[in-house]
């Protein structure tokens, strides 16, 4: 067939897209540099902007485990696949979600430890 040697620099870029995406959101999530939304009352004490955090935290969390339990089968599915034009294995695509998903846990998992600090500690 007639397909320009350089069309795979297209596929590429989409997958380094997705890849950008995914790793600028684990060191969000690292930095708490993620994007939110203020749906809740601005907390007047230290404690309060602790629960505040644990409680988006937990939604992030939410996020993270839909990335593990949903990207695992899409990772074996790559595993019998490759890219149309660069013929890349698709399993390094795919490994991005669940990696995503286990950082941000690994992440959480610090930032928990330091909101119960905050929520244990006398200062209101």
């Amino acid at each position: 067939g007639f397909i320009p040697r350089y069309i795979w620099t297209e596929e590429m870029a989409r997958f380094c897209f997705i890849w950008v995406i995914l790793v600028g959101s684990m060191i969000a999530v690292r930095d708490g540099t993620h994007f939110t939304v203020d749906l809740l009352p601005k907390a007047k004490t230290k404690k309060g902007e602790a629960a505040v955090r644990m409680f988006v935290d937990f939604w992030i969390l939410m996020t993270a485990l839909v990335f593990i339990v949903w990207g695992w089968p899409l990772v074996k599915f790559g595993l019998l696949q490759t890219s149309e034009m660069a013929e890349l294995p698709m399993v390094f695509i795919y490994m991005a979600w669940p990696l995503a998903g286990f950082s941000w846990i690994l992440f959480l998992i610090e930032k928990y430890v330091d909101n119960i600090k905050v929520w244990r500690s006398d200062n209101k």
